[in-house]
């Protein structure tokens, strides 16, 4: 018994075949976002196979070292944490430029001890993952090189039969499913170099202050951390995780006299300082695509209660980008050093201070959102006993 691998060609696709085919290419063509585009395809490949569940292994070619991470998964949950299958564990399905059909393979066979061994990996998920079955795996191979593995199935039985003409319909879109992603793979290549060429030249406004090294790369790591903790959007993350970034590119039009300066400020020094989200946002909105990203570097200095700036906004009139960046960017500043004061500690000191600025500094679902992607529970400390509100 062995896989049929349709040599030899496709054949001729029906009517209906060619129809889906092209509703296929027409949905995917402008989709250029790869965690976007294989969520699409994958929900496509579970509903046109009759399957209950699927999941999308990408190749990771950042690394060089030839893993696979999921990107994308369709009646089951996303794993929390980035979990990568090594190359070797899945070497006999790399070999295949055809489906891969369980029910064909024979008891024994590389390919299904492949399945197998990749289905006892899934069941240590928890949840529905330790029901999945895998009926069918897709491999989309470009030049004798596996870019990715899409795989899908049902619940708790993996004793059902697939249909050839489905498998061969399939078989058909997973060949275009390919050139889709391999557009996305690049486009994020892209990207990547871009995000880059933004931490970099946040290092490099840093570096202008020994206390400040790393500041922002620290604020858009955290940034990022709540926005994945409110399951935000991926575009919507990377833009909050940018303007993090260049949240403090208006401090470059500050002189370092008044910048840096320990307390007391005066008046007229206070003043000056609290331009640099504008004169941020300025320089950013010059950038055509960084609108949204502006906006957010503006506002990230309003406070909850409306007594911040530059626009006394208040609670959710602030952008939520904007809100988030504000917890971000206030937990870094009490954890890290200043030349008038030592950084406070993680628990006793930031987390309890975020917790008394809740509602008046802080967007509270916020706050409390960042308080359970840290691990911290909220302190149970009145706020009275940390001396009341500081701003700044």
């Amino acid at each position: 018994m062995r896989v049929c691998k349709m040599r030899g060609g496709l054949g001729l696709l029906s009517m209906a075949e060619v129809g889906i085919l092209q509703q296929w290419c027409e949905q995917f063509i402008p989709v250029l976002e790869l965690g976007d585009l294989s969520r699409g395809i994958l929900h496509n490949f579970v509903t046109l196979a009759g399957m209950e569940h699927g999941f999308l292994l990408a190749r990771d070619l950042d690394t060089g070292d030839g893993g696979f991470t999921i990107r994308a998964c369709a009646g089951l949950r996303m794993p929390s944490s980035s979990l990568r299958i090594d190359e070797a564990s899945l070497a006999p399905l790399l070999h295949w430029e055809e489906p891969v059909v369980l029910s064909q393979l024979p008891p024994g066979s590389p390919e299904r001890d492949a399945i197998k061994g990749l289905e006892n990996v899934l069941h240590g998920w928890g949840e529905r993952w330790e029901r999945a079955n895998i009926a069918l795996c897709f491999p989309l191979v470009r030049q004798e090189t596996t870019i990715a593995i899409i795989c899908v199935g049902r619940l708790d039985t993996s004793d059902f039969i697939v249909h050839p003409t489905s498998v061969e319909s399939l078989g058909s879109i997973s060949k275009q499913a390919l050139s889709f992603i391999e557009n996305a793979q690049t486009f994020e290549k892209v990207c990547l170099s871009y995000r880059q060429m933004i931490e970099a030249f946040a290092d490099a406004i840093d570096s202008r202050n020994p206390y400040a090294r790393g500041h922002s790369r620290a604020v858009a790591y955290y940034s990022g951390l709540i926005a994945r903790q409110m399951i935000l959007p991926d575009r919507e993350t990377e833009t909050i995780e940018i303007a993090a970034l260049c949240h403090d590119i208006g401090r470059l039009s500050i002189s370092d006299e008044v910048l840096y300066k320990p307390p007391p400020l005066t008046a007229s020094e206070m003043q000056t300082i609290r331009t640099y989200p504008v004169r941020g946002a300025e320089i950013i909105d010059q950038v055509g695509e960084f609108g949204t990203v502006a906006v957010i570097v503006r506002h990230h200095c309003e406070y909850y209660d409306g007594s911040g700036t530059p626009d006394g906004l208040t609670g959710e009139a602030i952008p939520v980008g904007a809100r988030i960046l504000a917890v971000a960017h206030r937990f870094c500043a009490l954890i890290q050093p200043r030349s008038y004061r030592r950084p406070l500690s993680v628990v006793h000191g930031a987390i309890r201070r975020l917790q008394s600025e809740s509602g008046v500094l802080l967007d509270p679902h916020i706050t409390s959102t960042f308080m359970n992607a840290l691990g911290c529970a909220e302190p149970q400390t009145s706020p009275g006993s940390l001396g009341g509100t500081t701003k700044g």
